[in-house]
Order: structure tokens, then sequence, then C-alpha cells
């Protein structure tokens, strides 16, 4: 029995170093061969884990505050304040010790009144609470990608919008760095995590090494996957966990991208940011992990929700991990027509995906034994709903989306200039009221003057 284990990990590293490989074949062979269609078939295959393409950066713990200016720590609710939210907690312990604001932006169940009152006292002026539902909309722009089919599949899900938010006050006030949060994490029970040590660690790194756009902390013990990736785990595959907008550290500069309307947003995101740098490979970075409540992700509703988005980044990554600074040029010319990606890439995914759904379904019985038979029953179940969730979409509407995906980053950039040259520089304060009240932005004074000490508690409404 110890042998047969013994070779079972041996034959999984064996694979672990032939996907290593082949991966780096794949790279050469871009640069001096023209094999596209190949090279974008390989490209659609599942894998595993891309954290390989991370810079590991988790031993950066700072002694001393960095001197790196961290704009704020935002933390986008939209569950209720009577719920346990380990990351609103751990969100205001930074900023607490990190004498920065915390700005929480809430929406549907989250109502700003039910905010906690012994943390809002806690963090006085460092406050800033944000009704999202009354937020005008020229803050944002109106982005191509929220109308497609791919995006209306997702589950009413207003999460990169608000970071959109986060990101257009970023370039208003000429924040640096903002740390993205999500309420559900709380610092790993070992190891590198996102606690203090850790955080001014990353900002530090992040001042030093200029290439760096954005460091992220795992979201693991209960991993932070997809339905699809869940079920691996289940059936025993290996599948790992990548950084995403849950315990995100962002450089906030004039090319910064925009988070979508989809599921994976987080990880478009990421892809849009590697992808319009010089140095893909070296502008995104692992700090640690954090811990997530666990959730139950075998229903039906998320896989409806996922299935395309999950496609989507999925195949990006891929591309972006093979082609680095050429994944633009790949992405415009392989169409042939002076479009992106032609629908017969899209179509071998989807059906990649649906052969590997059908796989994971007939292996729950064979390589999930211990499962309890009602366990295997809903993870069936939830494989059976992605299956039919992928023919909800075609190969053409994922080839558009991504058409549109990056055009809408043009839209964004436009729209962050305009915003930007509204004022010279602002005075927070104006602005957050300005934004909190419902107004539309612009209405803010330009007056240069010492500015944190300028926030006043009246940012945080009365209970």
């Amino acid at each position: 029995m110890t042998s047969s284990r013994g070779l079972d990990v041996l034959a999984r590293l064996v694979s672990r170093l032939v996907a290593s490989l082949a991966r780096r074949l794949a790279a050469w062979a871009i640069a001096y061969f023209p094999w596209p269609d190949l090279l974008l078939r390989l490209a659609v295959r599942y894998r595993s884990s891309h954290r390989g393409f991370l810079l590991d950066i988790s031993k950066a713990v700072a002694k001393r505050q960095s001197s790196a200016d961290l704009g704020c720590i935002f933390v986008p609710v939209c569950r209720t304040f009577e719920q346990e939210l380990p990351g609103l907690v751990q969100a205001a312990n930074l900023a607490l010790a990190r004498e920065t604001y915390l700005i929480v932006c809430c929406s549907k169940k989250a109502l700003v009144k039910d905010f906690p009152p012994q943390l809002a006292e806690q963090l006085g002026h460092q406050l800033i609470l944000l009704d999202f539902d009354k937020l005008d909309k020229s803050w944002l722009p109106r982005l191509r990608t929220a109308t497609l089919k791919a995006s209306k599949l997702h589950r009413d899900n207003d999460v990169g919008r608000k970071r959109n938010l986060a990101l257009v006050l970023a370039r208003i006030l000429g924040w640096d760095y903002v740390l993205f949060m999500d309420d559900d994490v709380s610092v790993a029970a070992s190891g590198p995590t996102l606690d203090i040590g850790g955080l001014e660690g990353a900002l530090e790194t992040m001042r030093l090494r200029s290439r760096l756009l954005a460091v992220g902390w795992t979201l693991e013990d209960f991993n932070d996957n997809s339905l699809f990736g869940h079920a691996r785990s289940a059936v025993g595959m290996d599948q790992g966990v990548f950084i995403g907008g849950g315990a995100l550290l962002v450089r906030c500069g004039e090319r910064v991208p925009y988070f979508p309307d989809i599921y994976n947003e987080d990880w478009l995101f990421v892809i849009a940011l590697a992808a319009n740098s010089r140095t893909p490979r070296r502008v995104l970075g692992w700090a640690g992990r954090v811990r997530q409540l666990e959730y139950n992700p075998f229903l039906p509703s998320r896989a409806r929700s996922e299935e395309a988005g999950d496609t989507i980044a999925e195949c990006l990554m891929n591309l972006l991990e093979d082609y680095g600074r050429k994944f633009n040029a790949v992405l415009s010319q392989q169409a042939g027509c002076g479009e992106d990606l032609h629908p017969g890439y899209w179509g071998r995914a989807i059906k990649g995906r649906r052969t590997s759904i059908k796989h994971m379904i007939s292996d729950l019985s064979v390589n999930s034994p211990d499962l309890p038979v009602e366990r295997r029953r809903l993870i069936s179940s939830a494989l059976q709903a992605a299956e039919r969730a992928s023919y909800q979409f075609k190969a053409e509407d994922l080839a558009s989306y991504v058409r549109v995906w990056r055009n809408d980053q043009k839209i964004w950039r436009k729209h962050l200039e305009k915003i930007v040259q509204l004022e010279s520089r602002p005075i927070p304060r104006d602005v957050l009221e300005c934004l909190r009240d419902g107004k539309a932005p612009g209405g803010w004074s330009a007056v240069q003057r010492p500015v944190f000490a300028d926030v006043s508690a009246s940012l945080v409404p009365a209970s």
C-alpha cells in the first residue's frame, strides 16, 4: 500500500514536470515557429494551476511601515451586516494600523444604517460608507460588455462595478495603491498572510519593484474556485487557486483596466493588467494566503452563472501564459479577418469543457467512494447543470465578448482621463461627500491643503 502511494505521488510529480516543460516549449515555439493553430489548440485545454505565472513575494514581511501611499482599503458588501463578515473586521484592523480610509460600498441587503456601530466608532473619520444603489450613473462609464449574452447569464452581481468605483476614486485623488478585500476573508492560521506585516511587505515590494502592478493573497482553506474547480477537487484531480479580487493590492496607474460584469471579473482584470505591460510575467505577485468562509459551491444557479465567464477566463489565462507579450497580437490576428479569436477556438474550448464535465460525473463514483451518496448526487446534479449551461451560449458569443471587452478598455481609459480632468487634485473629503450624497462628479474644490484631518465623522451617517 505504501509503495503504491509512493508511485502515485511520483506519477503526479512527473506529470507536473512534463506539463511545465510543455508550457516552456510552447512559449519557445511561439517565438521561433509559425504554428499558431497547433498552439491555439493547446491553449484551450484546461490547466489545473496558473500559479507559475505569479512572482512569489511571500517572504517580504516589512518590519516597519512602508512609505508607499495606500489610498484606501475597499470592501464591497451586499450581505446583511447581521451575518459574520470577518473580512470587514480585518479590513478595519488594517485601516486602523495603516491610518488609511476604509471604504465600505453597500448594496442590496447591506444597508448603510445597519453598519456595526462599534466598528464605526473605532474607525471614526477613517470610515467611508457608500450606498452604491444611490450612486450617480456618471461616476462610471457605460460598457458594452454588460449588455452581452455572456454577461447576462451571470447572476445579479455588482462587485465589479463597485471595484471600478474604487479605481475611479484612485485616479481622481491620485492614490498610488488600493487594497481590495472581500467581506468573507480572514488571516490564514499559519504562513504568510494579509496581516499588517504582510500588507506592509507587499506595499514596500511594489514600491521598490515598479513593474509589479498587482499583488494578491490566494483564498484557501476553503478554496476560491468555480463550481468546475471544486468538482475537480471532489473527484481527486489536482486543482490550484489563483489570486483574485478577494485580497488584491493594485497599483492604480493611468492604464489600469476595469472589472467587467461577468463571473471571474477579477481574472479578466489581472489578465488585462498583465497583457498591457511590457513584461507580463513580472507584473503579478503572490504574497501568501487568506481564509475564506465556506459556502455551497454546488448549486445549479452557480453553474448557470459561472460557466461562460469561467470558460473565457481560463482560456485567456492560458493564452497569456503561452504568448506573454504577444497576447494582444494573438487576439487580433488569429481570426484572419481583423477581428478577435475566431469562433473555432471557442468552439473547441466549449467542447473540451463538456467532455471534462462528463468525465467528472462518471468519475464521481469511482474516484470518490468516501463521499456520502447525497454529496455525490449534489455534485453530479451541479455538473449536469453546468453542462446544460454550456448550451446557453455559442462560440460566437464568447468571441464577441472578448472583442467587446477589449474595446471597452478604450472606453474605460477615456472615462478615467475625462473624470480626472474635472479638477487638478481635489480634496478627498469633498469628493467622498459628493459621492456619498449621490451627486455627480465634479462639484468639489480643487484647493490644495492637508487632507486626512479634514475628513470628518459626518461621512458616517447616523444610525
